[in-house]
């Protein structure tokens, strides 16, 4: 028990430890606490309705251990109804005028509402589990959601200052991006572990790489 208590304090902690180093070493010259508060929030609260979605999805699907049955059940449950949610979020914030779709400048804001959104995906994955975990659980899941965290501000950034059939083609990068992350539970679960691992390093790196090479016309630093 104690051991399941200390290896769940990882997958609590990584998401909002990862997050708040990146905005304390990128995005502090652009830091508003009230601004940051009030996207953060709202992040959180369409995580909550995406995991309620996932609830009623739950049952009428279950998992099926055919090789694409499952996989799409993974990305379904795994990927795109986050991603989706995280979508909706985002419209909210452009609607409300919390964030501007053509400026760079609003990139800390849409990284803090990513941060939100992801913050409680540890505590969820760890009561839905019961504190019985698996390498998936444990550290590749929180890879994935380092990729989304990363990537997910600089795909709407990206698509809202360009225009026409640009902006349409890097919005549709969220199809592709949701099926290669779906990709890592699945091939995990069909017991190829040093593949699944390989394929979450290399979209981690890659997206680490993206960021860093994009950070400075997000951040000025």
């Amino acid at each position: 028990m104690y051991l399941s208590l200390i290896v769940s304090s990882f997958l609590l902690f990584a998401i909002p430890l990862f997050s708040g180093i990146l905005i304390i070493l990128f995005f502090r010259r652009d830091f508003s606490l009230e601004r940051f508060k009030k996207v953060f929030f709202i992040g959180l609260i369409f995580y909550l309705i995406a995991q309620m979605i996932l609830l009623i999805f739950g049952h009428f699907y279950e998992a099926n251990y055919d090789k694409l049955p499952l996989f799409i059940y993974l990305w379904v449950h795994e990927d795109f109804i986050i991603i989706l949610a995280a979508l909706a979020g985002y419209y909210l914030l452009l609607k409300n005028g919390l964030v501007r779709q053509d400026s760079y400048r609003d990139f800390s804001l849409v990284f803090s509402y990513t941060s939100g959104f992801l913050v409680l995906s540890g505590l969820i994955r760890i009561i839905s589990s019961s504190l019985k975990f698996d390498a998936y659980k444990l550290f590749l899941f929180p890879m994935i959601c380092f990729v989304l965290l990363l990537l997910f501000p600089i795909i709407l950034i990206e698509a809202g200052t360009r225009r026409g059939y640009i902006s349409i083609l890097i919005y549709s990068l969220f199809l592709p991006l949701s099926l290669v992350l779906a990709v890592i539970p699945w091939l995990f679960y069909l017991n190829y572990y040093v593949t699944a691992t390989g394929v979450a390093l290399a979209a981690l790196s890659g997206a680490g790489v993206l960021f860093f090479i994009l950070k400075k016309g997000y951040t000025g630093n």
